[in-house]
């Protein structure tokens, strides 16, 4: 059955946390036409660094930061089949000497039901600024922070913040509690969702409170690594 354009416009910005402006995605969760002219323009082996971002004002659009790096930006209409290019590509030349809607200065406003995706080659990259006006569709994630142990945040935590042999070790029943909740992989490494979680305000007032505690019950010899 075909999609009305609300329907369609919901799944995409389903993905926008309650709490959170910008999150990590993952490519089967935007448009395969974004996806495709992304590939198109930097190639593969940015697949695990998509994000998307709610623009609550003008947005600001400058020069890269980099000198070997290159950004393309484009604007999509959300459809019921995806997504649409509107306007022209934009490049590194400038969004001052030419901007799909003719806007000075490089800054602009991302029209409601529209998205402007940014692909960039140095890291590899595809960023996706959505309207402030986005429909918020995921629930809050107090449930899932609630029922996770102190272990498996600061497990969580130490996955995100620091590299293998820096972490601190936990027992096996820890890691199993993150995996089955799909924030760890069976290799013990933080999967999108598990990245998005650990930085969404819920968590970082939990481990706020467990450092706080860990503090006053412990001192200086502390229970959990959070530093």
């Amino acid at each position: 059955m075909k999609k009305t354009l609300q329907e369609e416009k919901q799944r995409i910005l389903q993905i926008m946390c309650l709490n959170e402006s910008k999150i990590y995605v993952k490519s089967s969760e935007i448009p395969s036409q974004i996806l495709s002219w992304a590939i198109s323009h930097i190639g593969k082996g940015f697949e695990n660094k998509i994000t998307i971002e709610k623009v609550e004002d003008k947005l600001r659009i400058g020069m890269p930061w980099h000198d070997a790096d290159r950004e393309f930006h484009q604007f999509f209409r959300l459809t019921p089949n995806g997504a649409e290019i509107r306007g022209n590509l934009v490049s590194k030349t400038g969004w001052s000497e030419t901007s799909m809607f003719n806007l000075p200065d490089g800054t602009l406003k991302v029209p409601s039901g529209y998205v402007l995706a940014t692909a960039g080659t140095y890291p590899k990259r595809l960023e996706i600024n959505v309207s402030g006006d986005a429909l918020n569709m995921l629930s809050d994630n107090k449930d899932t922070v609630n029922k996770l142990s102190d272990e498996a945040l600061v497990a969580l935590y130490n996955a995100k913040a620091f590299k293998p042999f820096y972490r601190q070790k936990f027992n096996d029943n820890v890691y199993q509690e993150l995996i089955s909740s799909g924030l760890l992989t069976s290799q013990k490494a933080i999967t999108i969702d598990g990245r998005n979680l650990i930085n969404s305000p819920n968590v970082i007032r939990r481990l706020k409170d467990i450092e706080e505690k860990d503090k006053t019950e412990n001192g200086w010899d502390r229970k959990y690594k959070l530093r």
